[in-house]
């Protein structure tokens, strides 16, 4: 009898890794992006006028470096026009010009406004900004990229930070780009007949690492904010059904993850197989694009990364995570605080 218990275990072990291998392979490998299903042209009915096409635009925040930059490189070689998000107007002007040199046949705009808290503003209305900056263009994509935790290093005690840079993180990291979503949503679920993605760049931190309070909680907040808005989307269509036996494009809504990363503003440095350089990492992102998952882990290696140390006790993952962390800020301590200077990495962010 307890022969038989063990071999059935052991068989279930052997199918369920057997069918984890395979969804790797399939996900990673085997199913095609689908971006290119957001590269459609509208027609708006000018009255009396012929109907007119209007070309696809995407939106991406935080462009003007790393990750973001490279993004909005890929869109554009998609066939998307891109409006380019920064707070820099000398670094987006550069990342433009570079841009149009690349793709004459694309267009870009910009939209610089400062995605953090501000003691003595009223606070950035986003709404009044879309609007004056967006109204009218025919938006498919909307790229939620911009952050970068609350300094560099960015990692630190939570007792380290002021409650004012605790209140920038959360602006930065969460704020604009649930207010920038909420703005654009209306708009984007009357696409048709492409529907329009949603992505939100987030990070395998939204677990919760030691020495990055903030940052950790509000990648989990946006997890969890982009995980809801892909479910309500799912319900919305359905009901659409429900009442015109439609049905509807809709809005696709991702949370992608991301681990270390190099050649951003925070780490320069040459890529490595478990660090891929923004490039890589950006081609990852949209790779995902249409995978079916709601949140998904943009690059193969992070993904084993986290199935592994998902698999560990409880116990063992809060020692395993102690020890990295530790040992990161050691190093980054070694080369004067500068997490830039460092190419050790820890796998997570």
């Amino acid at each position: 009898m307890l022969t038989t218990i063990f071999t059935l275990l052991g068989l279930t072990w052997a199918l369920s890794t057997l069918l984890g291998a395979f969804n790797l392979v399939r996900l990673y490998l085997l199913t095609p992006s689908k971006l290119h299903h957001y590269v459609y042209h509208s027609r708006t009915s000018g009255g009396a006028q012929k109907e007119q096409q209007k070309e696809p635009w995407a939106v991406v925040t935080g462009a003007s470096d790393g990750i973001g930059r490279f993004l909005a490189q890929e869109l554009a070689a998609a066939g998307l026009n891109v409006v380019l998000h920064g707070r820099n107007t000398a670094k987006l002007e550069k990342v433009q010009a570079e841009l149009q040199r690349a793709h004459p046949a694309r267009s870009f705009r910009l939209l610089v406004a400062d995605a953090d808290y501000d003691e003595g503003q009223p606070g950035l209305d986003v709404e009044a900004m879309a609007k004056k900056e967006l109204d009218g263009l025919h938006i498919t994509v909307l790229v939620n990229n911009v952050g970068g935790g609350i300094r560099n290093p960015l990692m630190g005690d939570f007792l380290e930070y002021s409650p004012r840079q605790n209140t920038e993180a959360v602006s930065k990291e969460s704020l604009f780009a649930m207010h920038l979503t909420h703005t654009l949503l209306p708009q984007l679920r009357k696409n048709r007949p492409g529907g329009a993605l949603i992505i939100s760049v987030g990070s395998m931190a939204d677990v919760g690492m030691p020495l990055t309070a903030m940052y950790s909680a509000c990648k989990a907040f946006n997890k969890t904010l982009f995980e809801t808005l892909a479910l309500e989307d799912k319900l919305a269509r359905a009901e659409d059904r429900g009442k015109n036996g439609a049905n509807s494009s809709g809005v696709e809504i991702m949370y992608v993850r991301l681990g270390d990363v190099t050649d951003v503003s925070w780490r320069r440095g040459t890529g490595t197989l478990i660090m891929p350089n923004a490039q890589t990492a950006a081609r990852a992102i949209l790779a995902r694009v249409g995978c079916g998952k709601s949140v998904v882990t943009a690059h193969w290696a992070h993904e084993l990364i986290r199935l592994g140390t998902g698999a560990l006790p409880d116990w063992l993952l809060e020692r395993l995570l102690l020890s990295i962390m530790s040992g990161w800020k050691a190093e980054v301590e070694r080369n004067g605080g500068d997490a830039s200077a460092s190419i050790v990495g820890n796998g997570f962010f």
